[in-house]
């Protein structure tokens, strides 16, 4: 729930009538009313005045607060970045169930559900410090290199997904997989042969229930020569990209939407359909994933090329 909220310093002289304007609309996130507004959330609520403003339970991850006033705010239970709320004044702000949101993890495959942070190195593999330098190039280090583990539920023997990032010494958007499977490394470069090794080796089990995650999974992870064959479900996916023009923004948030279990082909193939953003074109595909892990686009309807943005999430 969003209460009213001010725009009264100077900064916002110009947003102030938009955004009283759509406070007694429909829209019950602050999202959704500042794009009714036409207002950006990376940029106009820097310096607001929403003292006393209600964001219980939304998704913050959109928006920087920075000088903002928030006294007496309610961000309970919402999810925020730490460097969102920087110089903002929080007095009586109710922050004691608030997530905040590491900086890396919206890079993260899947974004930051199901991840932990590893900080007692010692707890990995011996491999994963000994791949340093990762591609002869990308330096693990104590000091700077951020580690995170996510278990991959299809598989029948424990296997675990590594991401590794390095905001000081990488390239700034680079996160670096590997899957882990009895101590051994599975890079995962953009091709599918370390997927469809480890499949036959720990043994893969797909189902009705978990073959939109896997397909999610599999798309990320193999890629073409643009990137990865993305599937897009939500306009709000941090993944998504930040940098999208009011028309692409348009297209792309008409277009996305949740990919769905189609059934069980006579094959006993297991048949999806999605919305896929590749390169800077989105399109309606239609998948069959064995019960092997292979997974092939059987079908693909382009819906609008040649965007001004595209998916910018690099592995390797």
């Amino acid at each position: 729930m969003v209460s009213k909220a001010k725009f009264e310093s100077n900064p916002f002289a110009g947003a102030e009538a938009a955004v009283v304007a759509v406070f007694d609309s429909s829209a019950t996130d602050l999202l959704a009313l500042a794009r009714k507004a036409d207002l950006d959330p990376g940029s106009d609520f820097r310096y607001a005045d929403l003292r006393q403003v209600d964001l219980q339970d939304e998704d913050l991850s959109h928006f920087d607060f920075h000088g903002a006033d928030l006294r007496g705010a309610n961000l309970s239970n919402a999810s925020i970045y730490r460097s969102a709320l920087e110089g903002a004044i929080l007095d009586d702000a109710q922050l004691d169930d608030t997530r905040f949101i590491d900086e890396g993890d919206a890079l993260l495959w899947g974004g930051q559900e199901g991840w932990e942070m590893v900080h007692d190195r010692r707890s990995l593999p011996a491999a994963v410090l000994e791949a340093s330098p990762v591609d002869g190039r990308y330096v693990v280090s104590e000091d700077t290199t951020e580690i995170r583990r996510k278990k991959l539920p299809w598989y029948r023997e424990d296997v675990t997904l590594l991401a590794l990032s390095d905001r000081s010494n990488w390239p700034e958007r680079l996160t670096i997989y590997f899957m882990v499977f009895h101590g051994d490394l599975y890079r995962l470069n953009g091709t599918s042969p370390p997927i469809h090794e480890l499949n036959a080796i720990a043994g893969i089990t797909i189902t009705a229930e978990n073959v939109l995650d896997y397909l999610r999974f599999f798309s990320f992870f193999v890629r073409g020569d643009e990137g990865p064959f993305y599937i897009a479900e939500s306009i709000d996916d941090p993944a998504m990209p930040q940098d999208m023009d009011p028309t692409t923004h348009s297209v792309v948030e008409g277009t996305v939407r949740p990919a769905s279990f189609e059934g069980v082909t006579k094959e006993g193939h297991y048949a999806c359909d999605a919305v896929v953003f590749y390169s800077n074109a989105l399109f309606i595909a239609n998948f069959e994933i064995q019960s092997s892990g292979m997974c092939a686009m059987t079908n693909d309807e382009p819906i609008a090329g040649d965007l001004t943005s595209r998916i910018d999430q690099p592995i390797a």
